[in-house]
């Protein structure tokens, strides 16, 4: 039992730094296709798309979309591509490969000026990662790989927005519906991990500040 739960420790902490560069390796390569998409160099995405040309502005998105659509159509016609959290909660095998290249497909989409979400492909793709790296902990048991990979997910979401506490949250309560210390001890580290790995290179900060003037904590509260 101590052993195992030693092994569980560094799986944890693996995962998380894992995480981290899930969300590091999905920021950069969003930015790198917006960049080309609307050939701008500084400044937030808005700025980029403002000061594109319209042709650049209609073509983009039609471009992306359709290179992503290809490249989904090609990627389910030879693998089948299952949802993250019904895979992690059957303990089923873990699609490295096809969920690695359905993040990437999602960065293209995004990037390309789609109005989607970009929290999709980093949990995909940390839980991927995590997956690989904590193979050869042959000592964890199938509940103790769910609890990892659903911090990974969670910690992989948290990483591109820099929100720690959202993304342990989001997998002791959303992927795992659990507040057991052991879910809990384990999504508070690999997602404050994941955060600090995450925001040491991209430089990011959570877009949303507390406390703010035109709110309070009795109006959270309430709410």
């Amino acid at each position: 039992m101590a052993r195992r739960n030693v092994d569980f420790f560094c799986a944890v902490i693996i995962v998380g730094l894992l995480a981290g560069i899930a969300g590091v390796s999905t920021t950069f390569v969003l930015r790198f296709v917006q960049h080309m998409t609307y050939h701008y160099t500084f400044g937030s995405f808005l700025v980029g798309i403002t000061g594109a040309s319209p042709v650049r502005r209609v073509l983009g998105p039609m471009v992306g979309g359709a290179l992503a659509g290809a490249g989904w159509w090609v990627l389910r016609r030879r693998v089948q591509v299952p949802p993250l959290a019904e895979t992690i909660a059957r303990h089923a095998r873990i699609p490295r490969l096809a969920w690695s290249i359905d993040a990437a497909l999602q960065v293209l989409l995004v990037g390309s000026g789609a109005s989607l979400g970009r929290e999709g492909a980093p949990r995909q793709f940390a839980s991927a990662l995590g997956d690989f790296a904590t193979e050869w902990l042959k000592r964890l048991s199938s509940r103790d790989r769910e609890i990892l990979l659903a911090c990974a997910a969670g910690a992989g979401l948290g990483a591109v927005y820099a929100v720690p506490l959202a993304g342990a949250l989001f997998s002791s309560r959303i992927m795992l519906n659990s507040w057991h210390p052991r879910v809990l001890g384990a999504a508070l580290l690999t997602s404050a991990l994941a955060v600090a790995t995450g925001s040491a290179l991209t430089h990011d900060r959570s877009s949303l500040e507390w406390p703010i003037g035109e709110s309070s904590y009795l109006l959270t509260a309430h709410g």
